[in-house]
């Protein structure tokens, strides 16, 4: 056990260049907006489902 502690402890970690940390953030940032717009898209789904009265008791439904 003490002798896998000790060589994981010893691995080399590659440092990232100032390129690849750029493309890496734009990938990140790419990510996040396009979660960010999907449940942006739901929620104004939602929103005009609750415009209508008949709709509630539907949406609260899905929602739990």
């Amino acid at each position: 056990m003490e002798k896998e502690d000790a060589n994981a402890a010893s691995k080399r970690v590659p440092k990232m260049t100032a390129k690849a940390q750029e493309e890496r953030l734009n990938q990140l940032t790419g990510t996040r907006k396009a979660k960010l717009g999907h449940l942006t898209r739901q929620m104004r789904e939602i929103e005009n489902l609750l415009m209508d009265a008949g709709n509630v008791d539907t949406v609260y439904e899905c929602i739990e």
